[in-house]
């Protein structure tokens, strides 16, 4: 899994809390998540284009707030979609 973040400080001050009577994951679990960061779009265009390029291959990525790195959420949308056809499977669900 690939989780990307924008803001390190606050990723860290703003910890998920697991719901009542979950377990927390184990190191092996832990070990399959990765974070990136992202400051603003450019650097989020990189680093989705360079997804192929990682020495791991992700099964899953969550970008938080991805509406916050765009001005526009169709803007976003539309190259969120752009990204999915570079690294992701060569036929892409919707068509």
């Amino acid at each position: 899994m690939l989780f990307i973040a924008r803001d390190k400080e606050k990723l860290h001050r703003n910890l998920p809390l697991l719901p009542v009577g979950v377990e927390p994951p184990g190191v092996q679990t832990l070990k399959r998540i990765h974070i990136r960061y992202a400051r603003d779009e450019e650097t989020l265009r990189k680093l989705v284009t360079c997804i192929p390029l990682l020495e791991f291959t992700p099964t899953l990525v969550i970008i938080d707030g991805l509406s916050s790195f765009f001005r526009q959420f169709g803007c976003a949308l539309s190259y969120f979609c752009f990204a999915f056809e570079v690294s992701g499977p060569k036929t892409t669900p919707w068509r």
